[in-house]
């Protein structure tokens, strides 16, 4: 039987869903300092870091974030400290598609 983390399991305590939004506290993102401009990009990064520590470990799950080891990288001639974050999804098979978020 496939799990299904709970919407604060995933965002933190205080997340709510309606049919038209979702709504997230910054406090509980981790190494957010909460701003009234955080950047989209912060907010993303906050989202996989909490992700990562919210997930569930067992063969069960369907979503999975495994962090890799840093790296240096250069970006548009830039030296750069390149951080990946690799997103696993596993749904029912039908054939190579694109996820249907309505699966999991």
């Amino acid at each position: 039987m496939a799990v299904n983390p709970s919407l604060t399991q995933l965002f933190g305590t205080g997340a709510t869903q309606t049919e038209t939004s979702i709504t997230i506290q910054k406090d509980q993102l981790p190494g957010l300092t909460a701003t009234a401009n955080n950047s989209a990009e912060g907010i993303a990064v906050a989202i996989l870091k909490r992700w990562s520590l919210g997930q569930d470990n067992s063969a069960d799950s369907e979503l999975a974030v495994r962090i890799q080891p840093p790296s240096v990288a250069q970006r548009g001639g830039v030296t750069k400290t390149l951080y990946r974050y690799l997103i696993d999804l596993y749904a029912p098979y039908t054939g190579p598609t694109e996820p249907d978020p309505d699966d999991f």
